[in-house]
Order: C-alpha cells, then sequence, then structure tokens
C-alpha cells in the first residue's frame, strides 16, 4: 500500500473519530438537558404539589372555622330562645314573714315535662312541732309544708309557659336561728342549704336539668326578728314622743 493510501486511510479514522467524539459530546449535553429538564419539571411538580397541599389544609381549616361558626350561632340562638326554669325565696313582706318559694320560667320558650324535686325531701307535716319552733307571735292552724308537697312533689308539669310563676310558702324561720348558720332547719325541719332540682325539656328536645340551693341568709336584713338593740331603739323613740306631746 502506497504512502497517499496510508495517508487517507488515517485522515479517515481520525474524521471519524472526532466525529464519534462529537456525537459522544452531544448525547452527554442531551442527556444532561433532559436531566435538567427533568429536574426542573419534577421541582415544579412538587411545587404545585405542595402548593396544593397548602390550600386543601387552608380550604379545610376554613370549613372547620365555617362549621365551628355555624354551631355557635346555633347554640347561641338555643341558649337565646330556650326555656329556662329558675328557683328563689322571694323577699319577705316583713321581718316574721314565711318566705315563699318562687318557681318560674325565665326563659323565652315553653318548658315541657317539668319535674320538681327536693334534696333532701320535705320533712314530715307536724303542726305541733311547728307551732313549738316558730315565733311566739306566729300560730298556724295547718302544716305550712303542707302547699309545696301538694304543688309539687310527685308532679310533671307538661307545659309551663314563658313567664309563669308558680309559689308556696316554705320556710318558717325557727325561733333558734341563727344568721349565717347553714347547718340550721326551719321550724318545720326544712336546711337552710335546701336543693331543688328541676328537670324539663325544650321544643327541640334537648333535656335541662338544674339545681338550685335556697339560703335564707340572703334576706337576713330583712327576715330575721327584733334584736334588743333595734328593741331598746324603738322604747326610746317612743318615750322620746311621749315627752314631745307634754
Amino acid at each position: 500500500m502506497s504512502s497517499a493510501s496510508n495517508a487517507g486511510v488515517l485522515v479517515a479514522a481520525l474524521v471519524t473519530a472526532v466525529i464519534a467524539l462529537l456525537a459522544i459530546f452531544q448525547t452527554k449535553r442531551i442527556i444532561e438537558q433532559n436531566e435538567k429538564a427533568r429536574t426542573e419539571h419534577s421541582q415544579a411538580s412538587l411545587d404545585s404539589q405542595n402548593k396544593q397541599e397548602e390550600y386543601n389544609r387552608i380550604a379545610s381549616e376554613s370549613a372547620a372555622h365555617q362549621a365551628r361558626s355555624v354551631e355557635l350561632q346555633r347554640e347561641a340562638v338555643e341558649r337565646a330562645n330556650r326555656p329556662m326554669m329558675t328557683v328563689r325565696y322571694l323577699p319577705p313582706q316583713n321581718e316574721r314573714s314565711v318566705l315563699e318559694l318562687e318557681i318560674s320560667n325565665a326563659g323565652r320558650s315553653v318548658a315541657y315535662e317539668v319535674r320538681v324535686t327536693f334534696e333532701p325531701d320535705l320533712p314530715a307535716r307536724h303542726l305541733d312541732v311547728l307551732n313549738e319552733n316558730s315565733h311566739p307571735n306566729l300560730t298556724f292552724h295547718k302544716p305550712n309544708i303542707d302547699l309545696p308537697r301538694t304543688v309539687f312533689v310527685g308532679r310533671i308539669f307538661q307545659t309551663w309557659v314563658p313567664g309563669q310563676c308558680v309559689t308556696a310558702p316554705f320556710w318558717v324561720q325557727h325561733m333558734d336561728y341563727q344568721v349565717g348558720d347553714r347547718a340550721s332547719l326551719s321550724a318545720e325541719g326544712i336546711p337552710a342549704n335546701q336543693l331543688v332540682r328541676i328537670s324539663y325539656r325544650g321544643e327541640n328536645h334537648v333535656r335541662y336539668s338544674d339545681t338550685f340551693e335556697l339560703d335564707p341568709g340572703i334576706w337576713a336584713a330583712m327576715l330575721f326578728y327584733e334584736t334588743d338593740v333595734k328593741k331598746q331603739r324603738k322604747a326610746l323613740e317612743k318615750i322620746a314622743k311621749a315627752v314631745e306631746k307634754r
């Protein structure tokens, strides 16, 4: 083979090698570009997925807040319009008055199936005990406890309209009662911390149960009998008026 032929073969080999290198470089570049594109696409997909998850979280929290707000509004409307049974002692008319028990519906809707129970139970009726324990100026001809027992004990009031009040004489002060003595009893044996439980339901069939404590001490300034100091003051006032008339 001649030198020219050898040179031609060499050149052809070099060209082939260069073309191969260019092809390899181009292929590598394409691969890198594809990897970069895939990476960017994956990142974009991940960012989009994260954004979608964040949107879903915000939407879920917003829906939960809205549901809670609706529930709170419903509860507020229900509380504002529900029946509300209450128990209290009415203020005495004078310092020897029997305290009257008042049970009323202070709510804005009808109470149904109202049941009143006393804890402890009301004492047994004893007229002699009542007159022995009450103030000497008071005389009872029948047990005071009869009326509240008849009106409330063992009964179920099928309906109790808003504003309706039922009263009954209840607490007859014991002659030895001391102001603030929560362990004391009335002249008939009713404790000074008597509990009254009322159970009932509303128009929406929701059931309620409330317990109230009856404490005669809340009317201490109006209820209790004249003290010796008060009697002496009145006696002095009478003497002063008698002297002025002379």
